[in-house]
Formats: structure tokens, sequence, C-alpha cells
């Protein structure tokens, strides 16, 4: 989305840097199990090595399940495929609880409506 052919703009020297060097961080979207938001839960893989945290996270009312976006250190963005658990802390009745809970990638977009995309719109 950058070209470095062009002039000097702010942030050129740091782009050059992340580009020679590698991404420290990616960004990934995560399909959480349970319905408690783990917005900031810790995510684990094999239950033992921390590989990231949720940036945000939210029960969605229209997928009818928990949806987050997540940061994951570099090396483990792309090469851990499964056995990934998220670390969400719940308060129930004045007690907090800490449950490990399964968690999916989501390479599809979360919601999909076939009525957006039909010109012209389909019926309710």
């Amino acid at each position: 989305m950058v070209a470095f052919d062009k002039g000097h703009f702010n942030g050129r020297r740091a782009l050059q840097k992340q580009k020679k060097q590698g991404l420290r961080y990616h960004l990934r979207k995560i399909d959480i199990g349970g319905f408690k938001p783990a917005d900031g839960a810790l995510l684990y893989h094999r239950k033992k090595k921390e590989v990231g945290h949720v940036t945000s996270g939210v029960w969605s009312p229209t997928t009818k399940r928990n949806i987050a976006l997540a940061e994951f250190k570099a090396p483990y963005g792309d090469t851990i495929t499964d056995d990934l658990w998220a670390e969400v802390y719940v308060n129930e009745e004045g007690q907090w609880d800490k449950r490990l809970v399964k968690v999916e990638f989501e390479d599809k977009p979360f919601l999909s409506n076939p009525r957006s995309r039909s010109t012209p719109p389909l019926p309710f």
C-alpha cells in the first residue's frame, strides 16, 4: 500500500526498517469458544506457551458466536494452526473465575450476508 519509489513521507524510515527486518506481530481473526467476551485475554499454544493476546473481542448477536481480533508474536501468527487456547476471566456472582477456552482461526469474513451482494436485493 506504500510506494517507496515516491518522495519522502512521514514514517518512511520506520516502514523501510520493518520491511527489511520483517513483521514483529500478526493480526488475525479468531473465533473463541463460549459466550463470554475475551477482550484482553492472553492466547496460549498447547495451554503452555504464550503466543499473543486478544486486542478486541465481543459476543456477536448476529453471528451467534464470540469473535475477536488477536495480535500474535511474529513466528506464531502464521505457523500455529491448532491447539490454541484463550485465558478468559469471568466475573460471576462477585467471584473471578479463570477459564481456558478453545480458539479457532477465521479465514473468511465473520459474516457473509448473501442479500448484501445481490442486485436487486433479495427479500427478507
